[in-house]
């Protein structure tokens, strides 16, 4: 029996486990791979926000799932979906996310592992549309957005948080059929 909910070719989500806290704490506190999230954690703050993932999977059935990166077994990242909690123009709403370990940025993992996320949220739940967000400057997942067939909305500053910075959001909408 597989140890993942959904797969992809190259790719393994699962629900967290205690030996990724480490390699999660680690993901946080690289200062190049958080560029774009405006600072590090602490690994206090790495392990409540595992622990959040964790009970959110458990309350809405989706959420932030642990990848693993198939032919090593590895933990490289996490991908899934959450409710933000800035404030802007599209929230309250469900965004999807990814944060991976640099190592394994450029080979197309966080697109493969979102549109995975997407078919897995758009046939196991009642969702309708899902946003997405980043900095301008984030070219990266921008171009992941794109790739998995979202659709830019508008630039925002939230009304909380890093005010310095400016985003853009992206949006789509869930295919029932």
């Amino acid at each position: 029996m597989s140890p993942y909910i959904f797969e992809t070719e190259r790719l393994g989500f699962r629900f967290w486990q205690k030996k990724d806290t480490n390699p999660f704490i680690a993901l946080g506190q690289d200062v190049e791979g958080m560029i774009f999230f405006s600072r590090t954690y602490a690994p206090s703050e790495s392990y409540a926000k595992m622990c959040e993932h964790i009970i959110f999977l458990e309350d809405h059935g989706y959420g932030f799932w642990a990848v693993d990166y198939k032919a090593t077994g590895v933990f490289i990242g996490t991908i899934g979906f959450n409710h933000p909690s800035i404030q802007a123009f599209f929230t309250p709403c469900v965004q999807i996310g990814w944060c991976l370990q640099k190592e394994y940025w450029g080979q197309g993992l966080a697109t493969e592992g979102a549109k995975a996320a997407l078919e897995y949220i758009t046939k196991n739940s009642n969702l309708t549309e899902i946003y997405s967000y980043t900095s301008k400057d984030n070219q990266a997942s921008i171009k992941v957005m794109q790739k998995i067939q979202m659709e830019f909305v508008d630039e925002f500053v939230p009304t909380n948080g890093d005010e310095q910075i400016k985003y853009v959001a992206f949006r789509k909408l869930l295919n029932k059929n």
